[in-house]
């Protein structure tokens, strides 16, 4: 199967977008339509991001299909961290421009039956652990969970995508007890 090289910057857009609409279908109250778009809408970064994968897999001729990933266990992470870094296969990517085009239609014209019954809401989740997150380094899948999602609670401190991409340290919430002391992973 053809390997096609992606920057992780790359990777870690995609990541952190796809943790932003998961919490933001999540925490979709359904009565806010309006708000919702207009929320996802003021997002360029992400959105161009969406676009940008699904172009890419356009340009490489790959097919845009859903690919179901089991879970892997930690010696098979291990072994994607090491060796498998800037790229990813044609599978790969045709499973995340399928996920990227879903959300863009659900972005569009969202609602709470629309939201559930997307494959992007139940199989994201995996395929961000097991094809995503083996590409990053902690930190940056750390970084990736800070993103800015709708209807987050103010105790989260959460960072636009460019904060994300262009820090160089794990962001850290203002709401911790200690900030000076840093977690162990």
């Amino acid at each position: 199967m053809k390997k096609i090289k992606i920057d992780s910057k790359q990777i870690l857009a995609l990541a952190a977008t796809f943790y932003q609409a998961y919490m933001s279908f999540y925490r979709f109250p359904g009565d806010s339509r309006g708000e919702f778009i207009t929320y996802f809408k003021e997002r360029e970064d992400e959105m161009n991001c969406l676009q940008a994968f699904i172009e890419r897999c356009q340009q490489e001729k790959v097919p845009i299909r859903f690919e179901k990933y089991p879970p892997l266990r930690w010696e098979q992470r291990l072994q994607y961290r090491l060796f498998q870094k800037r790229s990813l296969t044609e599978r790969e990517l045709g499973t995340a421009a399928f996920f990227c085009r879903e959300l863009l239609q659900v972005i569009a014209d969202p609602s709470a039956e629309a939201i559930k019954k997307t494959k992007f809401f139940h199989n994201c989740s995996p395929f961000c652990r097991c094809v995503l997150f083996p590409h990053l380094t902690l930190r940056q899948i750390h970084n990736a969970h800070r993103i800015d999602f709708y209807y987050h609670t103010f105790f989260w401190t959460s960072f636009s995508l460019k904060e994300i991409l262009s820090a160089k340290q794990k962001l850290v919430s203002i709401y911790i007890k200690n900030p000076n002391k840093q977690h162990q992973y």
